[in-house]
C-alpha cells in the first residue's frame, strides 16, 4: 500500500515538472522583435542560418529616420539568435575593412545572401553617391565572408549586376543545382521596370534571362504596377516567391523556380500586435531544420499610406521595426496569420 502511494506521488511530481518544463520550453517571440538602436530604421531584412555558429542572422538596411536623412548613408546592420526568440544586436557590417558604423560613407540596401561551403556570399545594392534622397546609380555588388566572421569579414569580389537601376537581389539554389538571382531593375530605354532573373554556376558569371516568367509581370492578373524586394524559398515541393508592391506581399508559386503563378496576398491586413498594424513590407523567408517556415518583414507602423512618396513622410512615419510570423500552406496556398501565436523551442 505504501509503495503504491509513493508511486502515485512520484508520478504526480513528474507530471508537475513536465508541465512546468513545457511552459518554459515554449515561448512566443517578441513583437516587434527588433528596432535599430541608433536610428530606428530597420528595413529590408534578410534572414539566413549559419551552420558553423549554429545561429540565425538577420541582415537589414539601417535607414536613419532620426537623422533627418533616412535613405542614404545607410549601413547593413546585423542581429543574431540561437532560437528565433532572443535577438542580439551585433553591429554593422564592414566591407574591405571599411564601415562598421551607424553612418556609412556609401549607401547599402537590401542584401541577398547564400551560404556555399564554408563561405557566405552577399549581393547587396550599393550606391557610391549618397546625395539625398536616394543617392546615385545602383549596382548589385558581390561580397564574400567566411562563416566564422559574417560581420567584419566581407571582402569585395565583383560587381554582379552593373546596371544603374538594379536593386534588391535575392538568391536561391534552383532545380538544376545552379544559383538563380531575382532582382528589381529598370533597363535604360525599356518602357517599364520589372522583376528580372539571372543564373550562375559559379556565383561570378551571370547569364541574364530578362523578366521573370509567368504571372509576376502580368498586371492584368494581380494589378501591381510596381514590385520590389523579391525573396524565394523552396518548401513542401514548391518554390515560393514574394515581392513588395507596398500594399501587402504578393505570393507566387513555381514547380521549377522559373514559371511563376500568382497565389494572392499575405500581410495585407493590419495586425493587432505592437507596431504591426500596417502592411508587411520587404521580407525574407526561411525554412528551419524541423521543416517549418517563417517570414521576417519590416513595418512602418505609424504610416497611413495616404502619402506614397517616402521623402515627404514625417520622421515618425518613417520609423521601421522588424516582425516575425509563421507561414502555413492551406489548400495549396501560402498563408500568414500575423496575429497567430508562434511556439518556438528555446
Amino acid at each position: 500500500m505504501m509503495k503504491s502511494k509513493i508511486k502515485i506521488l512520484f508520478l504526480g511530481l513528474i507530471s508537475c515538472l513536465c508541465i512546468s518544463c513545457t511552459s518554459v520550453y515554449l515561448r512566443v517571440p517578441n513583437a516587434p522583435f527588433f528596432a535599430d538602436p541608433n536610428y530606428n530604421g530597420s528595413t529590408d531584412p534578410e534572414i539566413i542560418y549559419n551552420p558553423v555558429t549554429k545561429e540565425f542572422l538577420v541582415y537589414y538596411t539601417s535607414r536613419r529616420p532620426l537623422s533627418g536623412n533616412s535613405f542614404v548613408s545607410t549601413p547593413i546592420g546585423v542581429i543574431s539568435s540561437k532560437n528565433l526568440l532572443d535577438w542580439t544586436f551585433k553591429g554593422y557590417c564592414s566591407f574591405d575593412g571599411n564601415g562598421g558604423d551607424k553612418d556609412s560613407p556609401m549607401t547599402f540596401w537590401a542584401p541577398g545572401m547564400i551560404v556555399v561551403g564554408d563561405s557566405c556570399h552577399m549581393y547587396v545594392t550599393r550606391k557610391e553617391d549618397s546625395t539625398p534622397p536616394w543617392g546615385g546609380p545602383s549596382k548589385v555588388v558581390h561580397y564574400v565572408a567566411p562563416l566564422t566572421d559574417m560581420i567584419n569579414g566581407w571582402r569585395f569580389v565583383d560587381v554582379a549586376i552593373n546596371e544603374p537601376n538594379a536593386i534588391d537581389a535575392c538568391l536561391f539554389k534552383n532545380s538544376k543545382g545552379s544559383i538563380t538571382m531575382i532582382y528589381r531593375n529598370c533597363l535604360t530605354g525599356e518602357p517599364r521596370c520589372g522583376t528580372f532573373w539571372a543564373t550562375s554556376t559559379d556565383l561570378k558569371n551571370w547569364e541574364k534571362h530578362g523578366l521573370v516568367h509567368g504571372d509576376v509581370e502580368n498586371v492584368d492578373k494581380h494589378g501591381f504596377h510596381y514590385q520590389e524586394g523579391p525573396n524565394v524559398i523552396f518548401w513542401k515541393g514548391y518554390y515560393w516567391l514574394i515581392t513588395d508592391p507596398h500594399c501587402g506581399l504578393p505570393v507566387y508559386r513555381s514547380k521549377d523556380g522559373i514559371d511563376w503563378n500568382y497565389q494572392g496576398l499575405i500581410l495585407d491586413k493590419p495586425g493587432n500586435r505592437l507596431y504591426d498594424g500596417t502592411y508587411g513590407r520587404h521580407a525574407s523567408m526561411i525554412v528551419t531544420s524541423d521543416d517549418r517556415a517563417f517570414i521576417v518583414y519590416h513595418v512602418e507602423p505609424l504610416r497611413n499610406y495616404v502619402e506614397y512618396d517616402d521623402t515627404r513622410l514625417s520622421i515618425v512615419e518613417q520609423l521601421c521595426f522588424l516582425q516575425i510570423a509563421e507561414l502555413k500552406i492551406v489548400d495549396g496556398k501560402l498563408i500568414c496569420e500575423r496575429d497567430a501565436l508562434i511556439h518556438l523551442r528555446e
